[in-house]
């Protein structure tokens, strides 16, 4: 059995999406399976959108057992897309990735092809390979229907040509079927997975901890807000914000919130190990997001015995359940800063949150768990 993997992006770039892909795939790989992953050999999805990203060295590289294939898709023109005009650099871009990524599947031969996310460049190339191709295609289109720009029909186009449909959660199997014409028995409930980091004996640090990529859908200025009221019962507290382009929101913070002060720390593109520091020695960690597919900051925080606080959405309820293994809030600041209040007032209660969301990563969320649920689809599609 071969099958390939054909995310926007892949490791050592990070998001959800990749480490999404990159458990499924090892997990995979471990147990005897030919996988590949296919490509753009770039460092970040947001090339696909916009100007001035970075290549990753375009290579042939063996990580985790996976064959990683990391196709060369900059051409001078996106190179010179200021000059040339933006739109004309984009396309060619896109343009060139296309064409490899169809090269790459015909040379690969593979018997099953899983696309994500949502309507990606690289899915749109794989919908349209699928009507001539003999390999099955499985779909992870990891919705984000809370987003401005979110197309129903265009990814109820894809759903409609896949072979399988992989859902994050149990909302979103029930969206899928009920909005986006998917079959019930096409589709898998396939969750993100996650290794635990190990538990913080002793007491934490009175830190609240954001970790993911700074853009307003992440919603940090209401977390700003929400930290401005923690502060008046928690003095001592401090904020993290950890993840790309968070170095950008220094000035910012800086006149809205610390004049100076020590209480807010930035951390751009942190490494794995220092991400796992930062969850073991957290009291509490954030997401005040409402534009998440699954929110896999909620497993990060579980891998450490950390209690979360997220916003009250369909996506969140289907994976924590509030007061049992978490804390889901409304979505303002004033609501956001009660939940965090809580936990750090109440070290206890926050000990006890976060020892059960240890407790589900083990028992509903492991890498294996994972890989035996998509082998499942696999063999239904290719039988």
């Amino acid at each position: 059995m071969r099958i390939a993997f054909t995310p926007h992006a892949y490791f050592p770039s990070i998001g959800g999406a990749e480490g999404y892909t990159r458990n499924l795939a090892e997990a995979m790989a471990t147990h005897g399976v030919d996988v590949h992953v296919v490509v753009p050999a770039i460092s970040s999805p947001e090339a696909f959108y916009e100007l001035g990203h970075d290549l990753v060295a375009p290579a042939e590289e063996q990580v985790g057992g996976v064959a990683i294939h990391r196709l060369s898709c900059l051409p001078l023109r996106y190179r010179l897309g200021t000059v040339t005009g933006r739109k004309a650099g984009i396309n060619a871009m896109r343009s060139r990735y296309r064409g490899a990524l169809s090269d790459a599947l015909q040379r690969l031969i593979p018997d099953v092809v899983v696309a994500l996310p949502h309507r990606f460049p690289n899915v749109e190339e794989v919908v349209a390979l699928r009507r001539y191709s003999d390999w099955k295609l499985l779909y992870a289109p990891m919705l984000h229907e809370a987003d401005p720009y979110w197309s129903l029909d265009a990814i109820a186009s894809c759903v409609s040509a896949s072979d399988g449909i992989l859902a994050l959660t149990s909302h979103e199997k029930q969206r899928l079927v009920e909005a986006y014409g998917a079959t019930p028995d096409r589709v898998a409930l396939v969750s993100p997975s996650m290794q635990g980091f190990g538990r913080t004996n002793g007491t934490r640090d009175p830190m609240v901890l954001f970790v993911g990529r700074s853009s307003p859908a992440k919603r940090l200025d209401v977390l700003f807000d929400a930290m401005s009221m923690v502060w008046r019962d928690h003095p001592d507290a401090q904020l993290v914000v950890a993840g790309r382009g968070v170095s950008d929101l220094s000035d910012a913070v800086g006149h809205n919130l610390t004049s100076g002060s020590p209480r807010v720390e930035l951390i751009e593109s942190p490494s794995d190990e220092r991400k796992q520091d930062l969850f073991r020695r957290a009291a509490v960690v954030v997401n005040p997001s409402l534009v998440e597919s699954f929110g896999i900051v909620t497993l990060e925080a579980w891998a450490s015995s950390t209690p979360i606080v997220a916003v009250d959405t369909p996506v969140n309820q289907s994976v924590i359940r509030d007061g049992r293994d978490g804390v889901l809030t409304g979505s303002s600041a004033d609501e956001l800063a009660q939940g965090i209040d809580r936990l750090l007032a109440e070290p206890g209660e926050a000990r006890r949150l976060g020892n059960a969301g240890g407790q589900r990563l083990e028992a509903e969320f492991s890498a294996d768990r994972s890989r035996r649920l998509l082998m499942e689809l696999v063999d239904k599609v290719t039988a």
